[in-house]
């Protein structure tokens, strides 16, 4: 055999094994995870009003769920469940429930699980979803005390409560298959300037996530975290009218997704029984390369994203920090002239 002939075979041996590798890998990760059976399930979604909670109950509606959306402005409230119900596989059996809560507040999202729980003629929710978040992006010294708090009850402690009322719940109700998904972001993966405020709350859903994975397990609860990048919603409009001119640098504004696309991948790996769910190959680099000893999605392809990680992300953190360099040298001159005042 020759030289060529040999180095065919043996890379053909090596692909032959990692293909099967992955292919158990996967066939374990759906395995571990009860099935998704949305039809006829009670789907709760906090931040369901507008953007990616919309969407996402859109989708939920079009499989058959019925739907809660939980959020805080009533108006907005009744106009995006009119919107959803007009997404019903089956309209005269769904039910498209609305309540105006505050999520932030422990007792207010428990009374909403209960309501809503007695809207839904007594069925407990199966399926989870905490969206509701904000951020307000600016420099780290520009901030109040309280920007900092606010940011926490919401996207933290609103997640929380609602996932441990919700666990509860099921658990009482002896729901069978249940799911609780937090939506972190890739930004609670990496640092980002201009999101002091934000990059915290969403790394912090994501260990509560991997605690919870583990812990709600022996209920039979599955825990997943949804860690997407940018996603074109009104909230995005709203981080886009304070965001430093760096942090779009950062950022890349111009590639944010579809938030129906994004609910999709949401769901496309709660399918897979993925733990923690990304919206794009990026992402799950960067995940991956972050995960420590965290659940895997798919060993065999994190081990694949984390070796490509070693080499891209160092990369990638160069070219953006010498892409910023005129924003950061401004900046600092600003400041500086505004803290000798």
């Amino acid at each position: 055999m020759d030289g060529w002939s040999s180095c065919l075979t043996t890379t053909a041996t090596v692909a032959g094994a990692y293909l099967a590798w992955y292919a158990v890998c996967a066939w374990q990760c759906r395995r571990a995870m009860p099935a998704l059976r949305l039809r006829g399930s009670h789907c709760y979604v906090t931040g369901g009003s507008a953007g990616l909670g919309e969407h996402l109950a859109n989708l939920l509606a079009e499989a058959g769920a019925n739907v809660t959306i939980v959020a805080r402005n009533q108006d907005r409230l009744l106009a995006a469940q009119k919107r959803i119900q007009g997404h019903c596989a089956d309209p005269e059996q769904q039910r498209i429930v609305a309540i105006s809560a505050d999520v932030a507040n422990a007792a207010e999202g428990t009374r909403a699980l209960h309501r809503a729980i007695k809207a839904q003629q007594g069925q407990a929710p199966k399926y989870v979803f905490a969206c509701a978040g904000l951020t307000t992006p600016r420099f780290f010294l520009e901030y109040r005390p309280q920007d900092f708090e606010q940011t926490m009850q919401v996207n933290y402690f609103g997640a929380l409560h609602t996932i441990q009322e919700a666990a509860k719940l099921m658990i009482q109700h002896e729901v069978k298959g249940g799911r609780v998904v937090t939506v972190s972001s890739q930004a609670g993966l990496l640092g980002i300037p201009g999101y002091s405020e934000y990059t915290p709350t969403k790394a912090a859903l994501r260990m509560l996530t991997e605690t919870l994975y583990y812990e709600l397990a022996i209920y039979g609860i599955a825990a997943h975290c949804f860690l997407p990048a940018n996603i074109r919603t009104p909230g995005f409009e709203h981080e886009n009218q304070t965001k430093p001119e760096i942090t779009r640098i950062i950022d890349g504004d111009d590639e944010a997704m579809d938030p129906r696309d994004c609910a999709q991948c949401m769901l496309d790996g709660m399918a897979k029984g993925y733990p923690n769910i990304t919206s794009d190959w990026l992402g799950d680099i960067v995940r991956a390369t972050c995960r420590g000893v965290g659940p895997a999605n798919n060993m065999a392809l994190d081990t694949l994203f984390v070796f490509l990680g070693w080499f891209l992300v160092p990369l990638w953190r160069v070219i953006v920090w010498w892409q910023a360099k005129s924003c950061r040298q401004a900046e600092a001159a600003q400041r500086k002239q505004v803290l000798s005042q």
